[in-house]
């Protein structure tokens, strides 16, 4: 298997980087036009030059120099009209937030911008302006990291190099960021499924199990997952039912509140 592949649905693509790869960095000078996709690795997307449309499940919005995007694992967004579109992505693995960066929960800026807030199993995509003032730093910041992640550089340089592009973004988060996504925000059955999915076993359970901590009659719930195997896993059940199923409820409010303008 390659570092990425796209695997493609009726409705999106899904961008899967390789499981082994522990973070992943790429540096478009001209991004095309991408269909929506979803991802399985948090991203960060800067915008360091050109235009494009970006395209979520809270509508459109002009993608211009001087821009982070943040797209949590299990999001989808797309890119089109793009004009000389430059970006720069950076892709952290589940095991990279977990284990060398788990320590930046203890941090509230970095928590949030990192998506390793606890508890928390819809997480949102937004995007920040950053700072003009922290442009420079930045820029040299990702060249830096650039660099090293081209020649192969161990973890501890990766790590401290990461760091310097997180902390140059620091200042642009805490006065642009959009305040957090209220919980009265998503749909309350949706919010009751991921409380109650939150408290329970993290481990394997069977779809009956699965009913009984959702509250769903078990046929129904099972009519609603594809045949298979009969133990369900929480982590596949949420990529391939909860999170696209919570996408269609927050894009059906946008519709019956105007929120597409």
């Amino acid at each position: 298997m390659s570092a990425i592949e796209y695997v493609k649905s009726d409705a999106f693509a899904h961008l899967k980087v390789s499981p082994d790869i522990w973070f992943y960095m790429s540096h478009q000078v001209d991004q095309h036009a991408h269909e929506a996709h979803t991802h399985n690795y948090l991203e960060l997307a800067f915008i360091l030059g050109g235009s494009a449309r970006h395209i979520t499940v809270q509508g459109e919005s002009l993608c211009c120099p001087g821009q982070l995007v943040v797209v949590p694992e299990g999001a989808w967004h797309a890119y089109a009209n793009c004009q000389r579109l430059e970006l720069v992505n950076l892709l952290f693995s589940p095991r990279l937030l977990g284990h060398e960066l788990a320590w930046l929960e203890e941090d509230a800026v970095m928590r949030r911008l990192l998506g390793i807030e606890l508890n928390r199993h819809v997480k949102e995509l937004f995007k920040i302006d950053l700072l003009k003032s922290d442009m420079e730093r930045l820029r040299a910041s990702l060249a830096a990291l650039e660099s090293a992640y081209r020649a192969g550089a161990n973890k501890p340089s990766m790590v401290a190099k990461i760091l310097n592009v997180l902390e140059a973004v620091r200042p642009s988060f805490v006065h642009n960021a959009p305040a957090p996504m209220a919980s009265n925000g998503m749909h309350p059955t949706v919010m009751r499924g991921m409380d109650l999915l939150g408290a329970a076993d993290r481990g394997r359970m069977d779809i009956v199990e699965s009913s009984r901590v959702l509250k769903f009659e078990s046929e129904l719930f099972s009519s609603l997952i594809p045949s298979g195997p009969s133990l369900l896993s929480l982590k596949n059940f949420h990529q391939v039912f909860l999170v696209p199923a919570s996408g269609l409820l927050f894009a059906l409010d946008a519709i019956f509140t105007g929120g597409f303008a």
